[in-house]
């Protein structure tokens, strides 16, 4: 009797996660696909604007908004129907092409985000570090390079899909596609190495992440405590004893508000991408996931949590943009000025003093308006958040 009420409830259990599992693929990757698309079209013509396009970092946050919008219209659009509408998926003998293409195109996308944002983030960086160098440079040029040699490295670490990938059994809901070894050799690859392999290379870039965020935290501490130096002995301030100590404050504040940003930017990459990688090595050692019904139906849940906090991390740069870039909120103003879309947006977001010194909103809408200084690029190249 014991054993049939544990039975009993663990069907139960079985039965709710099952629920859970259909009500998250149903509902979370048509949000996703929405507000990700919009967020990466906004993103897109911010790069375009006249604050961005003549640096590096259009070249690098364009591929990636591009990367990622194309993402979660091909990839997640198919996992959705496949998950909900299994009936909508044309199983033929050579149904195995597409899901050569799905699993060798969703892993690559998701791997070149990660190493574009590393490799944007090690560009800032270096822009401080040495600041007579980027501004010597052809740095959109760099950028482009750098993409071809990112695209080389993400196509090789991928290219073993196109020989292992097949479309799952039609019972399999968690999934349309799935990884079917074809020799005991690539087996104890895909399921012994590969996953530390693919843990790794994340760890690789989340370290140089943050090594190149510190360096910027380091090199924003110090000019302001250069800038709070002088600031004590403006003539401003001769004749205020708090004037300094004002200053101080201000400046310190900031620093403190630019290094949280830059860190909750780098713990958000690692927070969202990193599950799925572990889920992945912990699942590829389990014998019996898809004849036990229980683990089968844990591994599912757990499975759509993992895999659409992975494809949320294409939708909330831009969100991180816009809450730690004074220059990108401004961009993005003048975009929605343009067409008339936002009236008092400065009322919740401070906009730089710069804007002020336009003088008509025809130029802040022109395309040919004049782009920034060589001055202002350094400067922005180094900081353009």
């Amino acid at each position: 009797m014991e054993t049939g009420g544990n039975t009993s409830d663990d069907n139960i259990t079985d039965s709710v996660l099952d629920e859970e599992t259909s009500l998250i693929n149903l509902v979370v990757p048509p949000i996703l696909v929405v507000i990700g698309n919009m967020f990466n079209i906004l993103a897109i013509l911010i790069m375009r604007s006249r604050y961005f396009r003549t640096l590096s970092t259009s070249v690098f946050m364009t591929a990636c908004a591009v990367n990622d919008a194309s993402s979660l219209l091909i990839s997640l659009t198919s996992h959705w129907l496949s998950v909900n509408f299994p009936d909508a998926i044309i199983r033929t003998q050579y149904s195995h092409y597409m899901c050569k293409f799905f699993n060798f195109y969703g892993w690559s996308n998701c791997d070149f985000s990660i190493i574009v944002t590393m490799a944007m983030t090690a560009d800032r960086a270096f822009a401080i570090m040495y600041p007579l160098k980027a501004s010597s440079a052809d740095t959109r040029k760099r950028a482009k390079i750098v993409l071809v040699i990112i695209t080389l490295v993400v196509v090789t670490k991928q290219f073993h899909f196109w020989f292992s990938s097949d479309i799952v059994p039609a019972g399999r809901k968690d999934r349309m596609c799935d990884v079917f070894p074809p020799t005991h050799a690539y087996w104890y690859f895909y399921r012994r190495v590969w996953p530390w392999v693919h843990i790794g290379f994340l760890t690789v870039c989340f370290v140089i992440i943050i090594a190149s965020n510190c360096v910027i935290i380091r090199s924003i501490r110090k000019s302001t405590g250069n800038k709070t130096f002088k600031g004590s002995f403006s003539a401003n301030c001769a004749r205020r004893t708090d004037c300094p100590q004002k200053f101080s404050s201000r400046s310190q504040t900031k620093w403190r508000q630019t290094a949280i940003m830059l860190l909750t930017e780098s713990f958000t990459l690692l927070l969202l991408t990193y599950p799925f990688s572990v889920h992945l090595a912990v699942t590829l050692r389990v014998t019996d996931l898809q004849t036990d019904r229980q683990k089968q139906a844990l591994n599912a849940f757990i499975f759509s949590i993992v895999f659409y906090l992975l494809y949320s991390n294409k939708c909330v740069n831009f969100c991180l943009y816009f809450s730690t870039g004074s220059r990108f909120r401004q961009a993005l103003w003048e975009i929605l000025k343009c067409h008339g879309s936002l009236k008092h947006f400065h009322t919740n977001y401070s906009v730089p003093s710069r804007l002020a010194n336009v003088s008509s909103e025809g130029d802040i809408c022109n395309s040919t308006s004049s782009p920034p200084t060589d001055g202002d690029k350094n400067e922005m190249e180094s900081s353009y958040l």
